[in-house]
């Protein structure tokens, strides 16, 4: 898959599981960068469609883009 949105190279170590995100004992971390192209692709999809609205991200509990 072609980065769209992501497509800097930026450091992601602070969201590194155990610094912000938390993962489920036994269990690899989900990929932050690749969260925020699929979450970054589904809000492009739905304001192409005008629906301008406050859009989040939830895992869990928390909040994880807003």
């Amino acid at each position: 898959m072609e980065y769209i949105y992501e497509n800097q190279r930026d450091t992601y170590e602070d969201f590194a599981s155990g610094r912000v995100l938390l993962n489920a004992s036994g269990t690899t971390a989900f990929p932050v960068k690749l969260a925020s192209e699929i979450f970054l692709r589904g809000r492009s999809y739905l304001r192409s469609r005008s629906e301008k609205k406050k859009y989040s991200l939830f895992a869990e509990n928390y909040i994880i883009i807003e």
